[in-house]
């Protein structure tokens, strides 16, 4: 008697093929399923950015049409302005470098520039003290080869001219009107103007209000002047002042000073004697008795 093994049943094999076609089924309805249900929410459609609006213009501002009175100034104001030396201004023209400026780039250029780049620092420590040492040692010099009375005083071009008179002793005992005489005559401007200050200088020290001494600078007398009219009205500094700012820009600054600009100059120093006789007829006059400032 034969015996079929398992895999021979037919029961077995038609359970297995009914299995199968389930599995199938179930499979493709599922992928069904899936493929039914809907899509998802579109996307946000991207919008073009919006134009940009100009701002709307001002409305434009309606012109001044008033009328404009033109005024004229004084001639006399501007004739004053005219003559007054303070508002004439030296103009200079645009230059090149001159021959001494040219000479030291040449120096600087050769010689400094590769020294400073060569030298060590020991140099420099020595360099510096050195030249502090020669500096001072110039600075005597000069103080001793003066007598100690300025050291940077100006020298006169002329050993005949007025220019020392500001070593003089006595001041008073000198004749500073011929000598301006002279000097107008012979149209020695500057010199006419230094002489001038001397003047000023002389009668103030004859109205006890500075103490001449030839060693003491311009900057002294007006510290002196300013003390001795403090109570006045108005004070003698402004004025002395103005006439010494004056004869520095003459005397020391080298300007250079034609028949007009000296009248100019002339007549402050006119004035400033006007006001110095004022104010000596003044305190003569509270001096008296019975007088009161």
């Amino acid at each position: 008697m034969t015996t079929r093994g398992p895999c021979c049943d037919p029961g077995t094999g038609a359970l297995g093929r009914r299995a199968g076609r389930a599995a199938t089924g179930a499979l493709l309805l599922l992928t069904g399923a899936v493929a039914a249900q809907p899509a998802g929410p579109p996307k946000a459609e991207q919008k073009p950015p919006p134009e940009a609006v100009a701002p709307p213009f001002a409305p434009e501002a309606p012109l001044d049409t008033t009328a404009v009175a033109r005024r004229a100034a004084p001639a006399d104001a501007l004739d004053r302005f005219r003559r007054d030396p303070d508002y004439r201004y030296e103009e200079v023209g645009a230059a090149g470098p001159t021959l001494g400026e040219l000479f030291w780039r040449w120096v600087s250029r050769t010689f400094l520039e590769p020294l400073a780049e060569s030298a060590s620092p020991r140099f420099w420590r020595l360099f510096w003290p050195l030249l502090a040492v020669l500096v001072l040692a110039w600075v005597l010099v000069r103080v001793l080869r003066r007598g100690g009375t300025g050291l940077f005083a100006r020298r006169s071009a002329a050993p005949d001219g007025p220019a020392p008179l500001l070593d003089t002793e006595d001041l008073a005992a000198v004749d500073l009107d011929a000598l301006l005489q002279e000097a107008v005559a012979a149209r020695r401007h500057r010199d006419a103007v230094r002489l001038l200050y001397l003047r000023a200088l002389q009668g103030l020290a004859a109205a006890g209000l500075v103490d001449w001494q030839k060693d003491k600078t311009n900057r002294d007398y007006l510290r002196e002047v300013r003390r001795a009219t403090a109570g006045t009205d108005p004070p003698l500094d402004r004025p002395f002042g103005e006439v010494t700012r004056l004869f520095e820009w003459v005397w020391y600054g080298e300007a250079a000073v034609d028949d007009a600009r000296f009248a100019a100059v002339h007549a402050r120093f006119d004035r400033f004697a006007e006001a110095l006789d004022a104010a000596t007829a003044l305190d003569a006059a509270t001096a008296r008795p019975g007088g009161a400032r």
